[in-house]
């Protein structure tokens, strides 16, 4: 903890052992390192993390597909909505057209 600032021990010191356990974990510990570890074992090792530079966020994960507007895939999405709502209106003209030629025959 010797390369630490002042604010950074009092902010390690602060942790819980949930919390520390966490970043442990996400630095890359495993579970059975973790398991037999107590409280001091525990800073000590968030401190090296910290002191290494390993608690700071990896570079966020580009997505495998670039992000933006797709005007091919809206075409066909506009497209797909609007044959499913001309096959709603035909089925509705349809059952209309049923209900109308069941009460000429009622009549």
């Amino acid at each position: 903890m010797e390369h630490l600032t002042k604010a950074q021990i009092d902010a390690i010191k602060k942790c819980s052992n949930t919390r520390l356990i966490a970043k442990l974990s996400i630095v890359g510990y495993t579970e059975e390192q973790l398991d037999v570890m107590d409280r001091e074992a525990l800073l000590q090792a968030w401190a090296t993390c910290v002191a290494e530079g390993k608690d700071k966020p990896l570079d966020p994960v580009k997505p495998l597909v670039p992000l933006g507007y797709h005007i091919e895939l809206e075409r066909q999405k506009v497209e797909f909505e609007k044959s499913k709502f001309e096959a709603q209106q035909a089925s509705q003209v349809k059952e209309h057209q049923m209900k109308l030629q069941m009460k000429q025959m009622e009549i």
